[in-house]
């Protein structure tokens, strides 16, 4: 029995050319990346201007807020000519009235200061002592535990005197703090979410656009296969020019390789001639007819060499797809006029095909099945089948087979 596999051809890189290169980034994991990048800072800048915008808007209702607290205190308060300070009203903001409610109001002259009943027992900073008219609003920083407003007023005496005045409002900043860091928690939680579904849109948007090159790959692909010739398909007008100039390069080496082999087979047929003539006048060259036999021998297997190896040189760039079926037919017929007595059985899958040269196929068949036929005991069996990615040709008969220690040369010629 002998037998043969064909392996899919794989291409070879040599290590030295690819040693200390690294390996290339795919398109996709690129545009991943630039984009996801892009994303990255761009809602990060918005998630800073968001959260600046809203620690502004809070700060400037705080201010508006403590200003209303310092008018409703400004219409009850009374200074007497010696500057102490009375309230007179009634304080209508429950935080003023509740001992360290986070709401304190200060308000002083040169001689007295007074406090709202919220401050009792609360330790509150100086009030600083603007001029009158002047206004300043301040937030905390660093460890400041407060957002304060103060006022410098003048108080009209009925004597026309005039004694100068300042109020201090003050709220804690544990409020507004635990406010900001609601919206942080709530902008971020928003802006990951935002990230993640533009993330997933930015897949999918990268997937359907590299979709005609993955299409471009299945059409190689196919043509190493032998199931196609050319790239076949609708893609996109960016990618046109690829695909016809590979179109035309396939085109192209098709062409010059009937060329060539039509050039080599011109060849062939013209040293054939002036050939046979030689060695037809050999038996007239006397005693140098053996050298001349011997030359013509050279000549003539140098010329079939040297077809062989252009004939190998000139593979396809696609693979053809030659259905094996018929060709073990093709040659069981031409075998059987010269071997009567053989017979030949095949058992091979009709839809199997060979992805190559038809005329590699041919050969290799017919010099194993000849052999088969010429040293077996008359009973011939070819088969064929797929293993994974490999194709399993055998040819069995019921010869005596090869003797072992002619194994390891039955390969050579």
């Amino acid at each position: 029995m002998a037998g043969v596999t064909v392996s899919p051809w794989r291409k070879r890189v040599n290590p030295a050319l690819t040693a200390g290169k690294k390996r290339p980034v795919s398109l996709r994991l690129r545009l991943l990346a630039g984009g996801g990048l892009f994303v990255l800072v761009a809602l990060l800048l918005v998630g800073y201007a968001l959260e600046r915008s809203f620690i502004h808007a809070t700060e400037e209702t705080l201010s508006q807020r403590l200003n209303v607290y310092f008018y409703h205190v400004l219409a009850n308060l009374e200074v007497d000519t010696s500057g102490k300070i009375s309230f007179n009203g009634e304080i209508n903001d429950p935080q003023l009235g509740i001992p360290g409610s986070g709401l304190y109001i200060q308000a002083a002259t040169s001689t007295d200061i007074w406090k709202s009943p919220s401050a009792m027992g609360v330790e509150l900073p100086d009030v600083p002592q603007l001029n009158p008219g002047q206004s300043e609003f301040s937030v905390p920083s660093g460890d400041g535990h407060w957002y304060q407003l103060v006022n410098g007023v003048v108080w009209e005496l009925n004597n026309n005197a005039e004694v100068p005045m300042w109020v201090m409002v003050l709220e804690q900043r544990s409020a507004a703090d635990a406010n900001i860091a609601s919206f942080r928690h709530g902008l971020f939680r928003w802006l990951g979410g935002t990230a993640l579904l533009l993330l997933l849109t930015q897949w999918l948007l990268i997937r359907w656009a590299l979709q005609p090159l993955s299409e471009i790959s299945d059409s190689v692909a196919a043509i190493e296969a032998g199931d196609a010739s050319q790239l076949d398909g609708s893609f996109p007008q960016e990618l046109r020019p690829l695909t016809e100039n590979i179109n035309l390069l396939l085109a192209s080496e098709e062409r010059n390789r009937k060329q060539y082999r039509h050039d080599l087979d011109a060849l062939a047929h013209g040293l054939k001639t002036p050939l046979a003539i030689i060695s037809a006048s050999q038996d007239d060259a006397g005693s140098g007819g053996s050298v001349i036999q011997s030359a013509l021998n050279d000549m003539q297997e140098l010329i079939s060499r040297h077809l062989e190896v252009a004939t190998l040189s000139t593979r396809r760039l696609h693979a053809q797809r030659v259905n094996i079926a018929t060709q073990v037919e093709r040659l069981s017929g031409s075998l059987k006029t010269i071997y009567p007595h053989v017979i030949i059985q095949t058992q091979i899958d009709p839809e199997l095909v060979f992805r190559g040269d038809e005329r590699d196929l041919l050969e290799l068949l017919g010099n194993l099945m000849e052999n088969a036929c010429k040293y077996g005991g008359g009973k011939v069996v070819v088969g064929a089948s797929v293993d994974g990615s490999s194709l399993q040709i055998e040819v069995e008969d019921n010869g005596p087979g090869i003797p072992a220690e002619q194994v390891d040369s039955i390969f050579h010629r």
